[in-house]
């Protein structure tokens, strides 16, 4: 049986980079990295990354992972360039906001 699907096939570096490690408490966000970063962590410095989450886990922080969110849709390349905006926009708010604080 040869199914036809109109969803896009992602390549591996486009799934570990959309799919996300969360470490938060309650509410809070503290954390938000790609697997993939992840990953290269755990190749270089594997006993400082365990001994990080078990102690991220012993302060009662809680990891999860999140599988593609809604604003990582599309190609590897589309989601670094609308991150790389998002950086942008944040850096020339900052800048503003303390301009307008010094005036």
């Amino acid at each position: 049986m040869n199914q036809n699907t109109t969803a896009p096939k992602k390549s591996i570096f486009t799934a570990l980079y959309s799919n996300r490690i969360i470490v938060s408490k309650g509410n809070a966000t503290h954390l938000n990295l790609p697997i993939l970063v992840g990953i290269i962590l755990l190749l270089f410095g594997r006993w400082l990354t365990m001994a990080g989450a078990v102690v991220l886990l012993a302060l009662g922080y809680r990891l999860s992972i999140e599988k593609s969110p809604a604003e990582f849709d599309g190609t590897l390349d589309s989601m670094i360039r609308r991150t790389t905006e998002d950086v942008k926009n944040a850096v020339v708010n900052i800048g503003q906001e303390s301009a307008e604080g010094q005036a």
